[in-house]
């Protein structure tokens, strides 16, 4: 737990998404729940994926997003 709310305390500014890849569920399971108990920064959307693929997906639908909001 601590390297976790370390992590999540030092993130850099320009930090926007942070995909986590795995297919363990334990390990999504004990995320979500640090994440709970430790939020993020306002700035970092923290999304868990179980493929390379669907991360890919998630961040070129994000990456689109931000261009509209951009325009």
């Amino acid at each position: 737990m601590p390297h976790y709310q370390r992590a999540m305390r030092i993130m850099p500014p320009n930090m926007g998404l942070l995909m986590l890849v795995t297919t363990n569920a334990f390990a999504r399971t004990i995320v979500s729940i640090f994440s709970k108990v430790y939020p993020n920064k306002d700035n970092v959307k923290m999304v868990m994926v179980a493929s390379l693929h669907e991360a890919l997906t998630r961040i070129e639908t994000d990456r689109l997003k931000q261009a509209q909001k951009v325009r």
